[in-house]
């Protein structure tokens, strides 16, 4: 990658810009998909990958100092507090 200096006076190019010219798909911002998203998606992965269960994954279970298993509850309503594998309750 090129580095590129900014001109005196003018603003440098943000890391993010520098990420978005390099793959336009990469833009957390935009795709609702945060960076600590990502990284909670990788680590369950991870243990989906060493067997782990789904169902298994609850609040207070960790990888890497991360609570994947409260991430995990509140990004996914049918597996919230309506009870692993069970529908969430209508809204």
């Amino acid at each position: 990658m090129k580095l590129v200096l900014a001109p005196e006076g003018a603003q440098a190019p943000t890391p993010f810009a520098s990420l978005a010219a390099i793959d336009p798909d990469w833009n957390p911002g935009t795709l609702g998909c945060t960076v600590d998203g990502q990284r909670h998606y990788a680590y369950l992965a991870q243990l989906l990958a060493e067997d782990a269960r789904l169902t298994a994954v609850v609040p207070g279970v960790t990888r890497h100092g991360e609570d994947l298993g409260q991430r995990l509850s509140t990004q996914t309503p049918e597996l919230g507090p309506a009870g692993r594998g069970a529908a969430a309750p209508a809204r």
